[in-house]
Parts: C-alpha cells; structure tokens; sequence
C-alpha cells in the first residue's frame, strides 16, 4: 500500500511540471506556426523516425514529411540529428526558439532522430 502510494504522487506531479513550467514543443503543419499538428508535453527521445508509434495524433513516420514550423517551450529544447540513435547532431534549438521554416535545416530527408528535453 505504501508504494502505491508513493507511485501516485509521483506519476501526478510529473505531468503538472512540465505543463506548468513551460516544458513542450508545438509541430505546426505549414511555414510560419500555421495549421498545429502537433504538441507534445515534457521529454522525448526520438530514437528512429522510421520506428512505429505516434506523436500526438501523427504517425512517426509521418511526421518529418508533415511538420514544416516549430516553437519550443521556454523551459525546453530540441536537439535534431541526421541518424538515427542520437548520431550526427544536426542542430540544437533552446528554450523560446521558433523556426519558421524546418526546410532550412534540411527536413525531412536529414531528420533520423530527435530529443525534446526539459531544462529542469
């Protein structure tokens, strides 16, 4: 019983940081923050965008073809690689970056992988 309570408290006071501290990416689907696809909530770690699975409601490997802006959250980042399994960082985006058109850091041929971290 102990320990079930100590995994509630636990597992509710994860979601309530990173909502409250800032800590999310938006995927929009068009050039200049048009047409949201996607928002994802706290840490990610991407290790193949040809794997199975979803991001939000986008399918994994649908999504480098989908996505064309971004916006970080102000407690979050993004680091971008051309492999997969974290190799050859691409880039690295920080806390309140937007980028408006992902063509100009090679999407989507150069995406392998992709982290969303949290700066707490």
């Amino acid at each position: 019983m102990r320990f079930l309570l100590v995994f509630v408290l636990c597992v509710a006071s994860a979601p309530a940081h990173s909502a409250r501290e800032g800590c999310w990416v938006r995927f929009f689907g068009e050039q200049d923050f048009k047409r949201p696809i996607a928002r994802v909530v706290g840490a990610l770690f991407l290790n193949s965008v040809m794997g199975p699975g979803y991001i939000d409601a986008v399918s994994v490997r649908d999504f480098p073809r989908r996505v064309r802006s971004l916006a970080v959250g102000p407690e979050a980042s993004v680091v971008v690689y051309a492999e997969p399994g974290f190799k050859s960082e691409l880039a690295k985006l920080g806390p309140d970056d937007k980028v408006a058109d992902l063509a100009t850091l090679g999407f989507p041929k150069s995406l392998g992988s992709l982290k969303i971290l949290c700066q707490r």
